[in-house]
Order: structure tokens, then C-alpha cells, then sequence
């Protein structure tokens, strides 16, 4: 059957509650994706970064993620971010987030920091079922796929974040607003729409001696009517040029981790996640490529003010 996980995927988002947000491995590089409330405090300090998911290669109609975000750092106690997330499924769903964030730090203690965050943006929704073979005659009656999707929804997240230079926990909401794409009719009683994702996060840096860190961390991925997303990390960074780690992620995939910083500032990673889970017999795994770029602008903390921060 033509694109048959792509109407799968489809059709899932309209007859039950699944895990809906793009899925990453490397999400440590790409953390105010998740948290709003995400904060370094390194003032002046900029971040740029693009991330690219394959997921479930050789499987046709599998979900590709494209990444861009921005991060940086402002004068006291204001963090601010920019995110752009475009997610494909087999041609047929198209689904693009733009957001902004904004992290305002409060200082605990001479060492320990506290976040709390917002995030705002938009969604822009598109299924097109032009192309998309139901049955063996090549055209269906089903009301669901009987016209395309073209939908724009705003989004507002929320997120703490609590951390010292070596710890970090973080508890988020990217979107607290769950979208409808498609409302119920005389025809059909389902409904195509995205739900509340909670994510926890945690992670720690164990400084060995002056060549050697270990650095374990985990996520939980929350949502309404999906099991729970447990990934467990740990990785080596190795003379803080090149790192190697492991993932796990429950009943569904491990994965090998690797970076390497070309410059300080310049980083690229690569992860290849195998896939345990009953997908293994027609996935070849998931391929996850980064690569980051920070660099100190301090004429940018002098273009705000003192009274607004």
C-alpha cells in the first residue's frame, strides 16, 4: 500500500492521543527547543545552532525534523531565545513552529540559579491527501481524507529551570494551548488535534580530573494517552574536545552519541538511534546531525538599557 505509515501517522492524529512534538536524542544541545525557562548567565554570550532528523530510515513516510535556534544571553538576569522546528511525515503533514522565548534568573545562592520562562509563537499546520492511496483502487470515500488541512495556531509554553555549572533540572510545557485541526462533523466523530507535552529533564557534570567529565542525563516526556518517554543518557567528554556517549530510551531505541568541537566555539555531533522496538524489522534506525556556534557579543548587552533589565 502507497505511503502506508504516512496514513498511519495520519490517521492516528485523528482517532487517538499520541506523542505528537518532534522527537530528539542530542536534546542537551538543543534544550530551550523544550524549556522556555533554559538560562546559561554568561552575559554577552550568543548561541546559534541547526539541528536534522531522519527517523526510521527506510521507512516510507517516516518523520525528517529540521531545527534552527538561537540563544543569548543579556545584561543581569534576561536570557532570551528564538526557535524554528519544521517537521515532515511522509510529505503529507507539514508542521512548522516559530517561537520566541524569554528567561528571567533569579540568583539563589553565589553558585545556584533559578528560571522561569515563557515561550510565544505560532504553528502552521498543513495535510495535504492530495497524493495519498488508501485502498488498492487508488481513491476512498472516508470523510477524513476527503479535503486537505491548512491550519495557524498561536502557542504560549511555560518552564522552570533550576542550575549551577554543573546540574541542571527542568520541568516545561513548549505549548500549553492544545490546537484543533480538525473538528467533528454529522460525518465522523474524530478530531485531529495536539495535546499538552510535559518534559522533565535533569542532568549532571562529574568533573574527573582536568581531561575527564562524565556527564549522565535523562528526559521524561509526558502526554495524554501515550506511554511514557523515559531517555537515559551519559557521555565522556574527553580534553573538552571530543565527546562520546549512549542513550536509551525505553522500549524503543539505543543510541550512540558523538561530538567534536572543531574550535571552542564551533561544535558538530552526530547520534544513530537502533531501533528496538517492533519497528526494527523495517527501520534501519534514526540518524540526529547538529552543529553549534557561540560567540561573545557584549556590545549587545549595552544596546538595553539599565531600567529595563
Amino acid at each position: 500500500m502507497k505511503n502506508f505509515f504516512s496514513i498511519i501517522f495520519i490517521a492516528n492524529s485523528f482517532i487517538c492521543l499520541a506523542q505528537q512534538d518532534p522527537q530528539f536524542t542530542q536534546y542537551t544541545y538543543n534544550m530551550n527547543i523544550i524549556n522556555p525557562a533554559y538560562a546559561t548567565g554568561d552575559k554577552g554570550h550568543v548561541a546559534l545552532g541547526a539541528l536534522y532528523r531522519t527517523q526510521w530510515v527506510n521507512v516510507e513516510g517516516a518523520p525528517q525534523t529540521i531545527t534552527l535556534f538561537g540563544h543569548a544571553s543579556l545584561r543581569k538576569n534576561i536570557d532570551l531565545g528564538l526557535t524554528i522546528v519544521n517537521d515532515q511525515i511522509g510529505g503529507d503533514i507539514s508542521e512548522t513552529n516559530i517561537n520566541g522565548d524569554i528567561a528571567y534568573r533569579f540568583n539563589l545562592s553565589r553558585n545556584l540559579r533559578f528560571s522561569l520562562g515563557a515561550k510565544l509563537g505560532v504553528t502552521q499546520y498543513n495535510a495535504d491527501f492530495t497524493n495519498s492511496q488508501l485502498d488498492s483502487g487508488g481513491s476512498s470515500t472516508d470523510p477524513l481524507f476527503s479535503e486537505n488541512i491548512n491550519s495557524t495556531s498561536l502557542n504560549i509554553g511555560a518552564g522552570a529551570f533550576l542550575y549551577t555549572r554543573k546540574f541542571y533540572l527542568g520541568l516545561s510545557a513548549p505549548n500549553l494551548l492544545p490546537s484543533k485541526h480538525r473538528e467533528s462533523t454529522i460525518a465522523t466523530t474524530a478530531n485531529g488535534k495536539e495535546e499538552i507535552h510535559m518534559y522533565l529533564t535533569s542532568g549532571y557534570v562529574f568533573y574527573l580530573n582536568d581531561s575527564y567529565k562524565f556527564k549522565p542525563s535523562f528526559l521524561l516526556k509526558s502526554v495524554t494517552g501515550a506511554p511514557l518517554t523515559v531517555d537515559i543518557s551519559a557521555s565522556l567528554l574527553i580534553k573538552n574536545r571530543f565527546e562520546v556517549g549512549t542513550s536509551y530510551r525505553l522500549e524503543d531505541a539505543i543510541s550512540a552519541l558523538f561530538r567534536y568541537n572543531i574550535t571552542p566555539n564551533f561544535k558538530i555531533g552526530y547520534a544513530y538511534d537502533y531501533t528496538i522496538s517492533d519497528l526494527n524489522e523495517f527501520s534501519q534506525g534514526s540518524h540526529e546531525f547538529f552543529l553549534t556556534y557561540s560567540f561573545e557579543v557584549h556590545s549587545l548587552i549595552d544596546c538595553f538599557p539599565n531600567r529595563f533589565f
